[in-house]
């Protein structure tokens, strides 16, 4: 069996947590740090997530060794910040859309993800999709 996907998530609101479940339910995957804005969100991700080291600083939760994954789930106008400095320290990432809120933040990101080696996946939803209609 192989190791285990180590992600960290960056934003735990009402989205951060949609995606820790899914997480947490994927075989083969599991959340080993959290970021969070506010004590309040910090401290609902410590009764959550057990085993997460959680932080207010998700420039610490990128530096982990223990994190190969980071999953971004913030407000879009931080996307660029986070997702740079996730890729810089090595790190893949899972972007929650949009991408960013310009096209300059956008080849930014691309940018950084070349110049480290990493993975840049977007999520988009196609659940209006008509390849899900039965």
């Amino acid at each position: 069996m192989t190791a285990p996907i180590r992600f960290g998530l960056v934003g735990f609101g009402a989205w951060g947590n949609c995606h820790a479940a899914a997480i947490t339910q994927t075989e083969n995957a599991e959340i080993t740090a959290i970021a969070a804005k506010s004590e309040a969100s910090c401290q609902l991700a410590r009764e959550a997530y057990l085993t997460a080291t959680v932080t207010n600083d998700y420039h610490e939760l990128v530096q982990r060794d223990d994190v190969d994954v980071v999953d971004i789930v913030v407000p879009s106008f931080l996307h660029r910040d986070v997702a740079v400095a996730a890729l810089e320290a090595g790190k893949h990432v899972l972007l929650e859309k949009p991408m960013a809120l310009t096209l300059a933040d956008c080849d930014a990101i691309n940018a950084a993800a070349s110049a480290n080696d990493r993975i840049l996946a977007v999520g988009h939803e196609l659940r209006l999709s008509s390849m899900w209609r039965k």
